[in-house]
């Protein structure tokens, strides 16, 4: 589903049509994403492959802190955290942002944690839209867009992306709404033991794109006006988590 708004007149022209067709292509890629770590949740007793996990390799990252440290994915493993990929100039991510610091403020204290990274070019882009949003939690910086080592490794292509880990480092929900996600975290909190006690790693997928930005979306926006194109701010229905 295509969930910005063309302008009619855009539609017309080649470069709406060539717009359309790599968005649809990016959203493409992360449904297949999501199809295999669905695919992955079936896994048991080691049949089938393992559900994905923060410290295979090829989900690891190591990325510059906004406190000048390095922060290491795998590290987290112990703890029930959200990876949240983002963007200054993306609007959705912008908005989403304040749920989370709402999430973040009431669940902080029972050891939810939050590592958000930006896939600004600019360190001074993030770390400005980093304090207006109040974001106290772990912020890093992995410039590059797409590109990027971690966008690469986890296949993103729309933000802001979401992916919810327990405390065996499983990725357990992906881009679940505000509510659900927020239902989830309770859960494993509540969980003394995500691999073998009151919760199973099953993978739960919220609907891909929702509210999402593209980097397609934002060389429009730097020929025009606003985070998405025939926007000139954020639609409060179509961009929270």
């Amino acid at each position: 589903m295509l969930l910005f708004n063309l302008n009619a007149s855009l539609l017309h022209t080649a470069g709406g049509k060539l717009l359309l067709i790599i968005y649809a292509m990016k959203n493409l890629r992360i449904l297949i994403l999501n199809l295999v770590f669905a695919f992955s949740a079936f896994a048991v007793n080691g049949q089938g492959p393992p559900i994905p996990n923060i410290t295979d390799y090829r989900l690891d990252f190591t990325v510059a802190g906004i406190k000048g440290d390095s922060i290491k994915l795998s590290s987290l493993k112990g703890k029930v955290f959200i990876l949240d990929f983002w963007a200054s100039w993306c609007g959705p991510c912008r908005y989403s942002n304040k749920h989370l610091v709402k999430m973040y403020n009431k669940y902080k204290d029972k050891g939810f944690e939050i590592l958000s990274v930006s896939l600004d070019d600019q360190k001074n882009d993030w770390k400005k839209a980093a304090s207006k949003d109040k974001i106290t939690w772990m912020s890093a910086i992995d410039p590059g867009g797409w590109e990027a080592l971690t966008a690469t490794k986890w296949q993103v292509d729309a933000i802001p992306a979401s992916f919810l880990i327990n405390r065996n480092g499983d990725v357990v929900a992906i881009n679940l709404e505000k509510d659900d996600l927020e239902k989830k975290i309770k859960e494993h909190l509540a969980s003394l033991d995500d691999s073998g006690g009151q919760l199973s790693p099953a993978l739960y997928l919220g609907e891909v794109g929702v509210g999402h930005s593209t980097f397609a979306q934002r060389g429009a926006q730097d020929v025009g006006r606003g985070h998405r194109i025939g926007h000139s701010e954020v639609d409060a229905d179509s961009t929270g988590r």
